[in-house]
């Protein structure tokens, strides 16, 4: 058949078909680019529109129907940078924040730092002719690679993104998109042990997300604070502000940020010596990592389970653990994490 029905909700094509259809429309080039306007922007929606789902509680359902349906996205995408006048512009909006969750989510950051960095280049092409809505776009984008770039450790070419996308967010109307760049400044502060400064940051990105009533920015913003107090030894806030995000997680069924946050909360206990609770609390989280299938957070909470049972003396479970998390960084091609989880796993092999 050259058009069948797949799943109820999806139509494939022949390959000749299409070819047969693109080398037609071809022949009529005002027809070509509204067809590629029409495309992109019904993905861009068909994106944004399960930004939420991605965010709440129908995070596998979100992300079931938008794997099958990525090569149209990166489709989209592309055709919308290659000509970013005003209608691709939009398309670049409405789609960048639902694709940065989905590239995150599924562990592929060196894909997610490409994307952002053909926007980028697409929309600093404009030049002299650049609008205020390119602007806006090109702040967001210029954060959001910034965040990929930060994964792959990259920190200070990520310092310099995030640096660049505030300049460009200076009109006070500019506020709600400063929200995200300056929680990632929080974020670059605290990597480098500078927890007064990354303390300030997170506070003020937060009473951005509270202006703009965005609960997925509260509680991440508040499990941000509760893991700098942790790290800067201020135990007390650290378990209010992770607890605060908990239960905002709850009532607002964020089943994305649980997982998240408990690994947090195990993090706390065990800076505590706390090590019946720290697994307790770390089982929980491999629960939610596992269901909302997240494998950068499964290696994250194998990794950190790993030292709990080391430090209870089991290194031969410390040593599966960091094996079993090693496995899912090198199948989900995170390099970054798989050197991280080999230099642990010498370490504890040599105390063996």
């Amino acid at each position: 058949s050259l058009i069948r029905l797949q799943g109820g909700a999806r139509w494939l094509m022949h390959d000749l078909l299409r070819q047969f259809a693109f080398a037609k429309l071809s022949l009529d080039p005002t027809l070509a680019q509204a067809t590629v306007v029409r495309h992109a922007s019904f993905f861009a929606d068909f994106v944004a529109d399960r930004r939420h789902g991605m965010e709440g509680a129908h995070l596998n359902a979100s992300l079931a129907e938008l794997e099958p349906e990525y090569p149209n996205v990166a489709a989209a995408w592309s055709n919308a940078c290659r000509v970013p006048d005003a209608p691709m512009i939009a398309v670049i909006q409405r789609a960048m924040h639902g694709l940065l969750f989905f590239m995150e989510t599924r562990g592929r950051f060196a894909e997610g730092e490409q994307l952002f960095l053909m926007a980028q280049e697409a929309l600093m092409r404009q030049g002299s002719t650049f609008m205020d809505g390119a602007r806006i776009a090109l702040a967001n984008v210029l954060a959001r690679r910034a965040w990929f770039c930060f994964r792959l450790a990259r920190f200070d070419e990520a310092g310099d993104l995030v640096n660049r996308s505030l300049a460009m967010l200076a009109d006070d109307a500019d506020w709600p998109h400063r929200a995200y760049p300056v929680l990632f400044q929080g974020a670059i502060a605290f990597g480098r042990g500078e927890y007064d400064i990354a303390i300030e940051r997170f506070s003020e990105s937060m009473d951005l997300y509270t202006r703009m009533r965005d609960p997925f920015g509260i509680a991440g913003t508040l499990n941000n604070l509760g893991q700098v107090y942790t790290e800067a030894g201020r135990y007390s806030l650290a378990q209010s502000a992770l607890e605060k995000a908990l239960e905002q997680g709850s009532a607002h069924d964020l089943a994305h940020l649980r997982g998240h946050i408990l690994l947090n909360l195990a993090s706390l206990a065990l800076r505590r010596d706390d090590y019946d609770q720290a697994s307790a609390i770390l089982h929980d989280a491999l629960l939610s990592a596992e269901e909302t299938q997240q494998p950068y957070l499964v290696t994250l909470i194998l990794g950190l389970h790993a030292r709990v049972t080391r430090a209870q003396g089991n290194l031969a479970g410390s040593t599966a653990l960091l094996q079993k998390a090693l496995g899912i960084a090198q199948g989900s091609g995170d390099l970054v994490m798989a050197e991280t989880l080999t230099a642990q796993l010498h370490d504890v092999e040599r105390a063996h």
